[in-house]
């Protein structure tokens, strides 16, 4: 599969001799359970959750009525929800256009449990049943990720995409040092470096409050305190 932007499109020759052999580039590939497109707008992976998810609620739907609500959110949670967060963070900063398709599900799901029509207005049920929407669900898992390598328990390949501002040269005796704040990387593009995980972490990481960022409690600790913070918002 090639990567590249539109315009650098026509400048490859295809296909690519190898070997003797003519390889022919693909239009996604799927890894890690994620599929991925040449240009990472990661469109068709999210066509392929949504669907995934709302075959899901449609089968759920047909039992509603033999089922009480907390085991039915117990059942959307196990079925749909963990489909739909699955390799969440690989989201951030696509279009909202793009999300919002993630956000239907998320909203199908709510007025499921609550047997509500379609056009009622589901922000007040989504608080009332502690669930985040999709943005904010991005927003955790960065954190998590963020906080796990602030503190060393992160895989070694994100360890180093984060840098906390006071070992930075010159930059140690500022007041952002003491704030738990991490350096955001320059990026010349934000459709696409910006949209890495160094730089989107960071930002997730450096608009929480002091007491979080600074927080020295367990993981599982932080994402309660940091799930009931985003809850706020």
């Amino acid at each position: 599969m090639w990567c590249q932007s539109p315009r650098r499109r026509p400048i490859i020759s295809l296909p690519v001799l190898f070997n003797g052999i003519q390889l022919h580039p693909v239009d996604s590939v799927k890894y890690l359970g994620v599929i991925l497109d040449p240009h990472l707008s990661f469109s068709a992976n999210v066509t392929r959750t949504s669907v995934a998810c709302f075959s899901m609620l449609r089968r759920i739907r047909s039992i509603r009525r033999s089922l009480t609500r907390p085991l039915l959110v117990s059942i959307i949670t196990s079925l749909v929800l963990s489909r739909l967060d699955f390799c969440l963070s690989v989201h951030s900063g696509l279009p909202a256009s793009t999300l919002s398709r993630l956000q239907r599900v998320l909203h199908a799901s709510t007025r499921l449990v609550y047997g509500a029509a379609k056009w009622a207005h589901v922000t007040p049920l989504l608080r009332d049943l502690g669930w985040l929407s999709v943005n904010q669900r991005i927003d955790l898992r960065l954190c998590i990720l963020a906080f796990l390598c602030r503190k060393g328990l992160a895989p070694f390949y994100l360890l180093d995409e984060l840098a906390e501002v006071s070992s930075a040269p010159g930059r140690s005796n500022l007041r952002s040092a003491s704030s738990g704040h991490v350096l955001v990387p320059f990026v010349r593009r934000p459709t696409l470096g910006g949209r890495a995980f160094g730089v989107t972490a960071a930002r997730v990481w450096n608009s929480l409050p002091k007491t979080l960022s600074t927080s020295v409690c367990s993981v599982s600790s932080f994402k309660s305190l940091l799930k009931s913070e985003l809850l706020k918002m």
